[in-house]
């Protein structure tokens, strides 16, 4: 699943209970969680159904304690565990007790959560770990934009900022960010921090 087919299920409001995000453009990631916050949790009873955890470090245990508490005033609660290694081939902290808690939990996860995984690496999907989440949830990839969407993105970010481009301006841009070159290792977060200058320019 991409970062536009998710941003779609938001705007539906068809989320699933339960998503493993993963992939090298941070910077979509945080806006797609951003978003999911600000659709779903109400100001004013964010510190009850708003649970921020790090993968590293938390106990899989309190997480799964707190996907499975009622929200508090609200249809829905957020859980959101960033860096979680779980789903990856490498080392991960998954011990053979909490592989199994998750997986009893993904069997039937609290339809009153969004439980969210976030993750850099792309996930082992020979795992019985990511394919009992793929049964309940889905995985979303928020990897590199195509040539198609860049320029698009680039231009909204643009008109958001109270400017305005013309095209052969935007061709001219996209071309200095090296964004599309083969083998770049440029981000958003990088072409944002362009952008910001230029709109300041």
């Amino acid at each position: 699943m991409s970062y536009a087919d998710f941003m779609k299920e938001l705007e539906k409001n068809t989320l699933k209970p339960v998503y493993l995000f993963y992939g090298s453009e941070k910077y979509l990631m945080d806006h797609a969680t951003d978003k999911l916050k600000a659709d779903l949790i109400n100001t004013a009873y964010e510190d009850f159904n708003w649970s921020v955890f790090d993968g590293g470090a938390c106990e899989l245990d309190e997480v799964l304690g707190n996907a499975e508490t009622l929200p508090f005033f609200d249809e829905k609660k957020v859980v959101l565990v960033r860096n979680a290694p779980f789903f990856n081939a490498t080392k991960n902290r998954m011990t053979v007790a909490w592989e199994e808690a998750l997986i009893q939990y993904l069997k039937s996860p609290s339809d009153s959560t969004v439980l969210i995984f976030q993750g850099s690496s792309k996930p082992d999907k020979r795992k019985k770990l990511y394919k009992s989440l793929t049964k309940s949830g889905k995985a979303v990839e928020f990897g590199k934009l195509d040539d198609r969407t860049f320029p698009k993105w680039m231009k909204k970010v643009i008109a958001d900022s109270g400017k305005t481009i013309d095209p052969g301006t935007l061709h001219f841009l996209t071309e200095q960010t090296a964004y599309l070159d083969y083998g770049s290792e440029k981000t958003l977060h990088y072409v944002m921090n362009m952008l910001q200058k230029v709109v300041g320019y």
